[in-house]
């Protein structure tokens, strides 16, 4: 969900340049199991919406925004549950907030389009997030890269993940306690040539 969203946010950058709104927040609970639940909020321009219904045959925005949304993007992963859901408009943005439920990391992944790497050594857990992927089939021109790194000032993604132990290491993310957090800018994140991830390991 969210992978694609970002993905399609960048091939429709000449109409979303308009409109120059996205921030994704996602916090997450982990349980020793691998289930837990996730919050996802986001919001975006009223007028970004409005743009994506020009031409109805063609997702230019494939966010989720009705729980009908939601429905589908969790069709492929039986193992989320929609919590909540509401949405709210100013009259100029949208704001969604939405709770899952979800039985495995895998489920997650296939829910956001995040990918969510574990890897087992001993009692330690290795927890690798790939938040960002950027096309290799379709690279962004540097002039558009230009445009992404100074257009979106005040929008980002960020991660707030509750890991189920001791926390030993972190990399590309901030800790506090056994709180993991990540927070990128949307103009860096989209424009970035190279992977953007980030990884924890606990025990």
């Amino acid at each position: 969900m969210i992978n694609k969203l970002l993905k399609s946010f960048t091939m429709c950058l000449s109409l979303l340049l308009l409109v120059a709104c996205l921030t994704l927040e996602t916090n997450l609970s982990i349980e020793s199991n691998g289930s837990g639940r996730a919050e996802f909020r986001y919001n975006l321009s009223t007028l970004a919406l409005d743009i994506s219904k020009i031409d109805e045959d063609k997702d230019i925005l494939p966010f989720p925004i009705t729980i009908n949304d939601f429905t589908q993007s969790a069709l492929p992963a039986s193992g989320i549950s929609i919590l909540e859901y509401n949405m709210t408009d100013d009259g100029s943005r949208y704001y969604i907030n939405s709770e899952v439920e979800f039985s495995s990391l895998e489920q997650l992944s296939l829910f956001t389009g995040i990918e969510f790497q574990i890897e087992e050594n001993g009692s330690n857990t290795l927890m690798t997030v790939i938040v960002f992927e950027p096309s290799q089939s379709a690279p962004v021109s540097e002039k558009t890269l230009n445009i992404l790194r100074n257009k979106f000032p005040a929008d980002f993604c960020s991660f707030q993940i509750g890991i189920p132990g001791d926390i030993l290491r972190v990399e590309g993310a901030t800790f506090s306690g056994s709180d993991v957090s990540f927070r990128i800018n949307i103009g860096e994140l989209l424009s970035s040539t190279d992977t953007v991830s980030f990884s924890v390991e606990y025990r």
